[in-house]
């Protein structure tokens, strides 16, 4: 995935973008990647061997404790029932101060900026420019690599930074109005009319 002169050069089905993408999942799983190629800056190794957890559980704890200290967000903590703290809050709030998310984090910050202003653009709802948002897309991806060659681009990033301009060129609407934020943001309604509206006989 990291190999970008040959996902240039490879052929692109248009059936697989069809489906377009998900801007809050977009959000959340660029937070994680950044946060766990932070976690692995001591080893600098993709795949974490027995010999090298304790020094990455040890730096993942240092960067938890200082994002919670001085940005006051809980980060990659299990929640019951329903997996962890990382949201689309959460990551949003990440990406909106990057000089200290780069401080905690060790991760470069001009990626940090780079990602930010992409899954925006994912996320607004106004016609964007695919040619554009495509070259934007690939530098991004060519300065991740350059920096993080060690560590493979999640599906999901890779989705957006290689084949963003293709989604929103063959989306319907502008990408952003095909988020499912809005039925996020209703789903304390639902649950509500669900479990006191039932008409139970």
């Amino acid at each position: 995935m990291n190999d970008l002169e040959a996902m240039k050069t490879r052929q692109i089905v248009a059936e697989n973008v069809k489906l377009g993408i998900s801007s809050l999942h977009s959000w959340i799983k660029c937070f994680e990647c950044l946060l766990h190629i932070s976690y692995r800056l001591g080893t600098k190794k993709w795949f974490v061997r027995r010999t090298d957890r304790p020094v990455v559980d040890s730096r993942k704890k240092e960067v938890q404790e200082k994002i919670r200290r001085q940005m006051r967000l809980l980060v990659d903590a299990p929640k019951p029932g329903f997996g962890t703290s990382n949201d689309g809050n959460t990551a949003r709030a990440f990406f909106r101060n990057p000089e200290i998310v780069s401080s905690i984090t060790g991760i470069d910050e001009i990626i940090i900026k780079k990602l930010h202003v992409v899954l925006t653009i994912i996320a607004c709802g106004y016609e964007i420019d695919a040619q554009k948002l495509k070259e934007f897309c690939l530098t991004t991806a060519e300065l991740y690599v350059a920096l993080y060659p060690w560590y493979y681009i999640f599906q999901s990033l890779h989705k957006v930074l290689i084949h963003g301009g293709l989604l929103v060129n063959d989306s319907i609407l502008p990408i952003g109005q095909m988020s499912e934020e809005a039925i996020e943001a209703r789903n304390k309604d639902s649950k509500y009319f669900r479990i006191t509206l039932v008409n139970s006989t």
